[in-house]
């Protein structure tokens, strides 16, 4: 063999490498967008409007005006009565009093999706989200690679934990114009430094965390998520050398991080728009649908200085109350039969969203273990829940919104998948549940094996941890929803698959 064929293999072998990871990229984005792709375009949900508008206020405060993209149609369809849930119930509250600002809708996320729209097209905000998704697990790879002695190069490993994730619902949540997919990514975010801090240099932290910022940023429930993961992720870190200290300052960072978000949001708002910032009281509106807060207002009502007592006058009012203490009907819904809230003074709004802490815990203390049964039941109805029924738009939805002047563009109501027969999606999700299923049992595998490494141990039960907590804070504090469900469910097949990665052999001892 001469010289020029021994240089030739080398360079053979890195353009191998190369096609190799050019290929591994373009199958991972293709099934990433696969969803996208198909319906032509960005899919939506009612709160895609709501965000629309919280953005154009932020971006008039700059001189920015965003025009609305569509005009009313002539035909409005209204929601079956009957089939009146979180995903046909429209936001049809009238806007609040002019001193009052509805803070349930992140600023930040709505300022971005707002410029996408201004800048042309607000399916740009499909790339931002397949962006940090890829960021997300490029990261996520690269320290695996290190840390566990895996094949491959990082963008490689990336490719196929998103072609693992796109088994089940990430493509979905790709295309969707909602900040779902970042709550995800915190998970993911929060596991890598809880199990591989130790193995991470200064850049792969900053990365990590600025990913997991931009997710807290994205919704005010992310913060919680984090929140509550913050003990956890603190428990679950190594003793050794300070490791836990360090997960738990990180942690606390992130969640200080975006509690200074929602201060500097609240008096941006007092300070340039003179108005009070209230959240939606969903606390309350779940008490009530759960049981025990509506039993708690039949004792304590009436009392004008308690203004949810307001809302429970609203709620017993005569007429037709078949759905009127479902929690999404309490909250949206300003039907005159079943709307309650909405029906309320803006003022008033105000002032029962204000008192839902309090009310929550006197509720608990009212009766605790009817309380914490129905936070455990809904934990565990959300944890079932994983269809992307409700990422795709049904009929209702598209004529409510398309009804009224909207920032979505026309053709947006035109999606393949918006026309089609809705029955793939039952389809879907059941091929969806049974990867999910394999997938956990997979991973309850791999954590029995004793040759498993204890930083993927402590990973795998981290992300595990944050789909329970996931599921509390969406599930037993706001409302059961395949929504909230199937956005981290893609997690476990994902996860199964850094878990299986194969490793490097070891060269034989001499």
């Amino acid at each position: 063999m001469n010289a020029q064929t021994l240089t030739q293999a080398p360079a053979d072998v890195r353009k191998v490498e190369v096609w190799r990871k050019f290929l591994a990229i373009v199958v991972a984005l293709i099934c990433a967008l696969s969803v996208y792709g198909i319906n032509g375009r960005a899919t939506f949900y009612y709160d895609t409007e709501g965000y629309l508008e919280a953005g154009k206020q932020v971006l008039g405060l700059f001189g920015v005006d965003l025009a609305v993209a569509s005009a009313p149609s002539e035909s409005k369809v209204v929601p079956d009565a009957e089939a009146v849930t979180e995903d046909t119930v429209a936001p049809t509250n009238g806007p609040p009093a002019d001193n009052i600002t509805v803070g349930s809708r992140s600023a930040v996320y709505g300022a971005a999706l707002a410029l996408f729209a201004w800048l042309g097209h607000v399916d740009i905000a499909v790339g931002a989200n397949l962006a940090l998704f890829w960021l997300s697990v490029w990261i996520a790879a690269r320290v695996a690679i290190r840390a566990l002695g895996l094949e491959g190069q990082p963008a490689e490993m990336a490719a196929g934990l998103t072609v693992a994730g796109a088994l089940g619902s990430l493509p979905f949540y790709v295309g969707f114009l909602m900040p779902d997919l970042l709550a995800p990514i915190l998970i993911l975010s929060l596991a890598l430094l809880t199990a591989f801090l130790k193995y991470m240099r200064a850049s792969e932290i900053v990365l990590a965390l600025s990913v997991a910022v931009a997710a807290i940023l994205s919704h005010p429930s992310h913060l919680m998520i984090a929140a509550m993961m913050l003990p956890i992720c603190a428990f679950m870190a190594p003793a050794t050398a300070g490791h836990r200290r360090k997960v738990a300052a990180l942690c606390a960072i992130l969640v200080v991080g975006g509690v200074g978000e929602r201060l500097v949001f609240s008096g941006a708002v007092t300070t340039l728009r003179h108005s009070q910032v209230v959240y939606l009281p969903f606390l309350t509106a779940r008490l009530i649908d759960d049981g025990p807060g509506r039993d708690y207002l039949a004792v304590r009502c009436p009392d004008p200085s308690f203004a949810t007592c307001a809302l429970y006058e609203q709620l017993e009012r005569p007429g037709d109350r078949r759905y009127r203490s479902d929690a999404p009907v309490i909250l949206f819904s300003s039907d005159e039969n079943d709307g309650s809230y909405a029906l309320l003074a803006p003022d008033l709004r105000a002032k029962v969203a204000a008192e839902q802490l309090e009310f929550g815990l006197r509720t608990f203390l009212s009766a605790p273990f009817a309380v914490t049964g129905a936070l455990v039941a809904n934990t565990v109805d959300q944890l079932r829940l994983t269809s992307i029924d409700m990422t795709i738009p049904t009929p209702d939805m598209v004529g409510s919104i398309f009804s009224r002047s909207t920032y979505l563009s026309p053709d947006h109501a035109d999606g393949r998948l918006l026309k089609s027969d809705r029955e793939w999606i039952v389809w879907v999700s059941t091929l969806h549940t049974a990867v999910y299923l394999g997938s956990l049992l997979g991973l309850l595998f791999v954590l029995r094996r004793s040759e498993t490494p204890e930083p993927l141990r402590l990973f795998i039960l981290t992300v595990l941890l944050g789909i329970v907590v996931n599921a509390f804070v969406c599930g037993a504090i706001s409302e059961p929803a395949s929504r909230y469900g199937a956005r981290v469910s893609f997690l476990l097949p994902l996860t199964l698959a850094l878990a299986v990665w194969p490793r490097r052999l070891r060269k034989a001892e001499p």
